[in-house]
C-alpha cells in the first residue's frame, strides 16, 4: 500500500515537531552531560576528557599511533555546475545518474585522498592520513575551481573534521578472554562472530576495537588531542592483560 501523501499543513506540523524534538534532545545533553554518550562527541565535554586522563597509567610512543583515515568537509559560497567543471577536467569521471557527487582522486606521499564535490557546493574529503595532506589537497581543489571559474567561488565554511580513524600497535599479544571478563559492561566479545573485543568509551562512536595481536583501532575522534588521549586510555586498560614481556611503554 502506498504511503499517505501529507498536506502542506501536515508537513508543517511534522517539521515543527521534529524541531521541538531536536531542541529537547540538545537540552537533555546540556543538562545531563556526558552520560548521554551516544548523542555527544568527546570534544564537547571537558569533564569527560578529564575523566579519561585520570585513567591513563601508561602511554604509547607517538610512532606507534597512525592515522588511517580522516573524513572532513567544507563548502563553497554557492552551488556549482559539476557538468561544466567536469568538461574542464578530462581526467575526472562524473556520472550524476550513478553518484550525486564528482569524485577527484589525489595521491600524496602518504595518502590516496578522494575529494567529492556536490552540486550544492559542499565538499567532502576522505582517506587523508594527515591534516597536512588534507589541507594541501583541499587547497589544490579550491585553487583549481577558482582557475576554471574566476572570481566566482570561495570557501565560506571552515574545514570541519567529522571523523578520524586511528590504529595503534602495542607490540604485545592480549588475552582477550581475560580482558572481556574483567568488565563485561565496558567490553563486548563474541569470538564466533568477530575476532576482536569491542570497547565502549563515553563520547566515542562507534566502539574501539582491540585484537589479540595487540592492534587497536579507534574511530570517532575529531582532533589529535582526543585520539591520543583515547589510545593511551585504552592502552592503560588493556595493559594488565598482555601475554608477553616485549612492550613499548613511556612513563
Amino acid at each position: 500500500m502506498p504511503g499517505k501523501i501529507l498536506t502542506f499543513e501536515e508537513k508543517e506540523i511534522f517539521k515543527k515537531k521534529r524541531e521541538r524534538d531536536r531542541a529537547k534532545k540538545e537540552q537533555e545533553i546540556k543538562n545531563i552531560g556526558y552520560t548521554l554518550q551516544d548523542h555527544i562527541k568527546l570534544e564537547q565535554v571537558p569533564e569527560l576528557i578529564e575523566e579519561l586522563k585520570k585513567g591513563i597509567t601508561h602511554t604509547l610512543p607517538v610512532d606507534r599511533i597512525k592515522i588511517s583515515n580522516i573524513v572532513a568537509r567544507t563548502a563553497l559560497n554557492q552551488p556549482i555546475n559539476l557538468r561544466a567543471l567536469s568538461e574542464k577536467l578530462p581526467y575526472v569521471s562524473y556520472n550524476p545518474n550513478s553518484f550525486a557527487a564528482m569524485p577527484i582522486k589525489f595521491a600524496t606521499t602518504d595518502s590516496k585522498i578522494v575529494v567529492m564535490i556536490f552540486e550544492s557546493g559542499k565538499i567532502l574529503s576522505t582517506a587523508a592520513k594527515s591534516m597536512w595532506d588534507l589541507r594541501i589537497t583541499l587547497n589544490t581543489v579550491i585553487k583549481m575551481i577558482q582557475e576554471i571559474f574566476p572570481n566566482k567561488y570561495k570557501i565560506v565554511s571552515k574545514l570541519t573534521v567529522k571523523n578520524i580513524v586511528v590504529s595503534a600497535t602495542t607490540g604485545r599479544e592480549i588475552d582477550l578472554e581475560l580482558l572481556y571478563n574483567s568488565d563485561q559492561k565496558m567490553y563486548m566479545y563474541d569470538k564466533n562472530n568477530f575476532p576482536g573485543v569491542r570497547m565502549k568509551i563515553k563520547g566515542i562512536r562507534p566502539h574501539a576495537l582491540i585484537f589479540r595481536s595487540g592492534c587497536i583501532v579507534l574511530p570517532g575522534c575529531r582532533n589529535e588531542e582526543s585520539y591520543r588521549l583515547c589510545i593511551n586510555y585504552i592502552y592503560s586498560k588493556i595493559f594488565p592483560y598482555f601475554k608477553n614481556s616485549a612492550y613499548f611503554d613511556v612513563k
